[in-house]
């Protein structure tokens, strides 16, 4: 009986701390639950600003607005981060543990979501530099390192700041290098002389991102060429398809080399390539022929239907020619693609125009989509598709 009733109480304490968690994220801006939130709530992830660009567009509108309750985020005054409900943790049956450890986590990103969100409001937010030297100088993991390249993005002008950051690149811990490796093309626009030496890291991790961000540069990258074709036989699984694209964006007379590796990292690494070689189909166009015959076998493979937008998109810049295949592709990826196949989707839908009238239900059902990015993309494709 005593038992039973130390478990009651037990239960009571945690939805007492569910309750308050409730309370507290309903009295904030709901404007917040799309940029730090979404991460939790599966209903909710097909509304969220995910993708860079969404974010930023987002910011750029309402984000000084949020500013303060940003800092409120850092301030980290959740439930779960309380004595209590450490104590409770470390109490409880291990599946009630387990569940206000996920609570905790849930807790800790949306700090660093917060984080990420400031530094890219830039010198907009340089009120909250006090709170994100605070986490910065504790560490503590992602968060840690999230403040301190959020603190970098803000505080563009502070000399020891810019330096930190800089350092963290050649730095010996590779999470370190990795993470500021993912946002260098925030901190650095265009700095090749940066991203360039990344390619060679002992760490796989580092150079897949380095490729990205090369990639990114385009043909202004050329002088890495001898580099990344290198890189198609590097040993990484996760190397080599990122190698395929980053040199079909950076030389396109390269074009056909980098869809046969490509096309063969699909054939022997399939679980590595991703959406990196429909990008790559895309990017190159008619350079990419030899892969129309894995496209159209894609698109009629129901298993990958998330990934049919994409393909679409990719036998559509091939071919120039539309199919009532490449419309349905299309019409799933602006549906149930991830939100970067969705946006790849619209701008490629708007470049096809009148050719592509079979997405215009899609495409007026997107023109009502709370986030801007999408909504504006979604009434110029439809402008054009109806012209």
């Amino acid at each position: 009986m005593k038992r039973s009733r130390i478990v009651l109480l037990l239960l009571l304490a945690i939805g007492l701390a569910g309750l308050l968690t409730f309370i507290f994220r309903t009295s904030q801006d709901p404007r917040l639950e799309p940029l730090i939130g979404w991460n939790f709530n599966g209903a909710n992830v097909r509304y969220a600003a995910i993708e860079r660009e969404v974010v930023e567009t987002e910011l750029a509108s309402y984000g000084v607005h949020l500013i303060p309750a940003l800092r409120e985020e850092l301030r980290g005054r959740s439930i779960w981060r309380t004595k209590i409900v450490a104590w409770l943790e470390s109490n409880l049956p291990s599946a009630l543990a387990r569940r206000i450890g996920q609570k905790r986590g849930e807790a800790e990103r949306r700090r660093q979501y917060a984080a990420l969100c400031l530094g890219r409001l830039g010198t907009n937010a340089i009120s909250a530099i006090p709170e994100l030297k605070g986490l910065a100088a504790a560490g503590g993991g992602r968060l840690g390192l999230t403040a301190e390249v959020a603190l970098a993005m803000v505080a563009r002008q502070d000399p020891l700041i810019q330096s930190n950051a800089l350092a963290a690149l050649t730095s010996s811990s590779q999470p370190r290098r990795h993470f500021f490796a993912i946002y260098a093309d925030e901190l650095w626009p265009g700095r090749l002389d940066l991203f360039g030496p990344l390619l060679n890291d002992a760490d796989d991790s580092v150079r897949s991102r380095a490729l990205q961000l090369l990639g990114n540069q385009g043909p202004c990258a050329s002088n890495s060429i001898p580099l990344l074709v290198s890189m198609l036989t590097d040993p990484s699984a996760i190397v080599r398809p990122r190698a395929a694209l980053a040199l079909g964006q950076v030389a396109p007379s390269l074009a056909e080399t980098a869809v046969a590796s490509m096309i063969e990292e699909r054939r022997t690494n399939f679980m590595w390539t991703g959406d990196y070689a429909y990008v790559l189909y895309q990017a190159v166009g008619p350079a990419a022929k030899a892969a129309i015959p894995s496209l159209e076998a894609d698109l009629a493979d129901g298993k990958l239907a998330m990934f049919h937008g994409d393909a679409a998109a990719a036998l559509w810049r091939i071919t120039g020619k539309m199919s009532p295949q490449i419309t349905a592709g299309l019409n799933t990826g602006l549906r149930i693609g991830v939100q970067r196949t969705q946006l790849r989707c619209l701008r490629i839908i708007k470049e096809i125009g009148p050719a592509a009238s079979g997405t215009i239900p899609e495409l007026t059902r997107m023109t009502n989509h709370p986030r801007l990015l999408l909504r504006k993309l979604a009434t110029e494709a439809l402008q054009k598709v109806r012209d």
